[in-house]
């Protein structure tokens, strides 16, 4: 989850599309060295992903704005779902 310092998350979040070790507990992405709360694993729909990170964007903001129409949480125990945070 996206946040400015420790207990500053709000609703934002971003999908990585690359490993990036910055974000993980320790990384150099805040001074605080905390990390950011990863919660989720793309699990079909790569296509679009790739589609909305090419979009033209100004300070962080699509251009135009992108609209999540549909997302759906995995029920524990489902295939993939007790491996998401795995390496």
């Amino acid at each position: 989850m996206a946040r400015n310092e420790p207990g500053t998350a709000t609703p934002e979040f971003f999908i990585c599309v690359e490993d990036e070790p910055g974000f993980d507990y320790g990384g150099k992405n805040n001074a605080d060295g905390l990390g950011y709360a990863a919660f989720g694993k793309v699990v079909e729909g790569w296509e679009t992903v790739m589609k909305i990170y090419r979009q033209p964007e100004n300070n962080q903001r699509f251009i135009p704005p992108v609209t999540i129409l549909k997302i759906r949480r995995l029920a524990q125990g489902m295939p993939g779902v007790d491996t998401l945070f795995k390496r």
